[in-house]
């Protein structure tokens, strides 16, 4: 998806309802279940349903309603890569500038790196947080309790509504070297 003349990929599962009634007032939330030593990550949240507003007036997801036999599409994580002056879409690891400046705690900035299209921007992958979405995509701000650096996170995905028992399950979420980040039911 295309924001502002940025690339955002959205990594995202599709819920659905099996109940016979309506499912009101849903909110997902995750925890990372491993690696046990987040640096900064906030070990549990609650997510963003696609097609709902990221504001900035909340940091709170807003709930939804999911019909009968009805689907909803949840955001688990996002990535904004790094656009070389070619056009191509790099991930951020794949610069060693861009790696010492995020092992040093300050926000990745696609400055000096070669990005012409998008200077200035902070790019990485973040848990679809509502206030990681308002501040790295609209005010292009890094949230660090939201931040996914390389590597295999296990993390239980759990879905609450107001008038049903819900559901979760187990995911892992590959942040690669090579922006070919991933999701997939955990073993």
């Amino acid at each position: 998806m295309g924001i502002g003349g940025r690339i955002i990929r959205f990594h995202c599962l599709i819920i659905r309802n099996v109940g016979k009634r309506t499912a009101k007032r849903c909110i997902a939330q995750y925890e990372i279940l491993a690696p046990t030593n987040l640096e900064g990550l906030e070990k549990v949240n609650k997510l963003h349903w696609a097609d709902k507003d990221y504001s900035y007036k909340t940091d709170e997801p807003e709930p939804v309603e999911i019909g009968s036999d009805e689907t909803r599409r949840l955001d688990v994580f996002f990535s904004s890569p790094l656009i070389s002056s070619e056009g191509n879409i790099n991930d951020y690891y794949a610069s060693s500038n861009a790696m010492n400046t995020y092992t040093s705690g300050q926000p990745i900035s696609a400055s000096g790196i070669g990005d012409k299209t998008s200077k200035n921007r902070v790019i990485g992958s973040w848990m679809a947080i509502p206030i990681a979405l308002r501040n790295v995509i609209i005010n292009n701000q890094d949230v660090p309790q939201a931040r996914l650096s390389c590597g295999t996170y296990k993390v239980k995905i759990k879905v609450c509504c107001e008038n049903g028992k819900g559901d979760e399950k187990e995911f892992k979420i590959y942040i690669k070297e090579n922006g070919n980040n991933l999701i997939e039911i955990a073993e």
